[in-house]
């Protein structure tokens, strides 16, 4: 398993170890990931259950209830509205106590191979200031001549907001 670096190990791995393999995907502006490995399946969005002006919604997945998680109204509320994000996917992922958590998207997630060189640790300070807190790393990556920032996204600290 391929873990993110952190700020000791960022320079010893980053020139050999293979590509991170990540889950992709926009929330509003900001373009996200989520590490390959706590993803547990992506779907086609069921029925929600919550309250319209919540960001923490409720779904049932087989035999399982998942948590849902607007990540979107989260961090930009104030361009809410009713009708302003077509949720299409969930993206289900699962913490270290093996709750599932589901994330809303508009577009099919895209798997991308991140290489480790392009990967930084977020400053503390920054986290701890900021709704984007929900992310620990951040890659820049050059997907067709263009360049890409991607926010990795952090599960146990998305489920402790």
């Amino acid at each position: 398993m391929n873990t993110l670096p952190t700020p000791t190990n960022l320079r010893i791995n980053s020139a050999t170890a293979r590509p991170l393999k990540a889950v992709v995907f926009s929330v509003g502006t900001l373009n996200c990931a989520f590490r390959l490995d706590p993803v547990y399946k992506v779907v086609t969005s069921p029925q929600l259950y919550g309250s319209q002006d919540s960001w923490v919604g409720l779904t049932h997945l087989g035999d399982r209830e998942v948590t849902v998680l607007d990540i979107n109204k989260r961090l930009f509320p104030s361009e809410q509205t009713n009708d302003s994000v077509n949720i299409r996917y969930l993206i289900v992922v699962q913490n270290q106590r093996g709750e599932l958590y589901g994330i809303p998207v508009e577009k099919v997630p895209v798997l991308m191979d991140i290489p480790f060189a392009n990967i930084r640790v977020l400053p503390e300070t920054f986290r701890q200031a900021n709704a984007l807190g929900i992310a620990s790393h951040v890659a820049v990556v050059f997907p067709a001549n263009t360049s890409m920032t991607l926010f990795l996204l952090d599960i146990e600290s998305l489920t402790r907001l």
